[in-house]
């Protein structure tokens, strides 16, 4: 089994943008790392403390995932760091290599993966 970080940011506390933003996030994680549903174990989600309006983890509950373990966090807060952030951390049964998902504002939080391209 192998892990996988990812993050988003989104542009505003509102339902819909936190449901769009966390499908936008795990859909691209799928394609890149061409992961199939029955291939996933887990899947955490953090937001930052300024979401508040919907639980990202509905998002891929909604996208047909309903046999995955699904949990949503609040992200520990720390002084100048993203706003409006959603992280998450997949849980994959493979053997093969994963890339991590950044996005958006978040592309930020790990400028190495630009750097590798």
């Amino acid at each position: 089994m192998k892990a996988v970080r990812g993050a988003i940011t989104i542009e505003e506390n509102s339902e819909e943008e936190i449901l769009s933003g966390a499908r936008e996030l795990f859909s691209e994680f799928l394609k890149r790392n061409d992961v199939k549903k029955d291939e996933i174990v887990s899947v955490i989600f953090s937001s930052t403390k300024d979401i508040t309006k919907a639980f990202p983890a509905r998002a891929v509950r909604e996208m047909g995932f309903t046999d995955v373990a699904l949990l949503d966090t609040e992200q520990k807060y720390v002084e100048g760091d993203l706003r409006l952030c959603i992280r998450m951390l997949v849980f994959v049964d493979t053997n093969k290599k994963l890339t991590p998902v950044y996005l958006k504002g978040a592309k930020k939080l790990r400028k190495d993966l630009e750097e590798q391209k």
